[in-house]
């Protein structure tokens, strides 16, 4: 069996209406050595994502005002720090897994929080360069169900934006 990822160091967005989902995802995240920033709205998220970039976003998908589907939509129109960034789509429901339901997103973690599967997806969707880079490369995200990802083909080149398809590939330089 292969270990998780590290995720120690990646700085991830969680997006929650329930205060206890975010806590939890904030300790274990935490615990595992990620810097964590969390809102409780769509509309809260969209406003703090548009001032500094983080590698990850953790998004409900069912939240009162501005789901995650739209906040989601919002954040790829917008311009801002992280326009490009891997969003997971982070949920309780069931029954996802019909074409089109994750849209979008770039992978999933499901509520109640399995730590080592949100840790796996994470880590997949930020993968850490030998020379202390940051390469977030979304081309094959796993989802905890074990069903399709999101169909986008391989990123391109490090050092570019989202490519055409969708794809991550993107350099992060501005660790000490």
């Amino acid at each position: 069996e292969r270990a998780a990822p590290s995720i120690d160091g990646v700085r991830i967005f969680v997006v929650d209406d329930n205060a206890a989902n975010r806590e939890l995802a904030r300790r274990l995240l935490q615990a595992a050595g990620a810097e964590v920033e969390d809102a409780e709205s769509g509309e809260a998220a969209l406003e703090r994502l548009a001032l500094a970039p983080h590698d990850v976003v953790l998004m409900d998908l069912r939240m009162p005002g501005l789901d995650g589907r739209g906040a989601l939509k919002r954040l790829r129109a917008a311009a801002g720090p992280n326009r490009h960034i891997p969003v997971l789509a982070f949920t309780a429901d069931a029954d996802l897994g019909a074409e089109g339901d994750l849209a979008g997103f770039d992978g999933l973690v499901r509520k109640p929080i399995q730590p080592l599967a949100m840790f796996m997806t994470i880590g997949r969707a930020a993968q850490w360069l030998p020379d202390g880079k940051l390469q977030v490369n979304c081309s094959q995200p796993t989802l905890s169900s074990g069903t399709a990802t999101n169909g986008h083909g391989p990123a391109s080149t490090v050092g570019g934006d989202r490519d055409a398809h969708g794809g991550h590939a993107k350099e992060r330089d501005d660790r000490p």
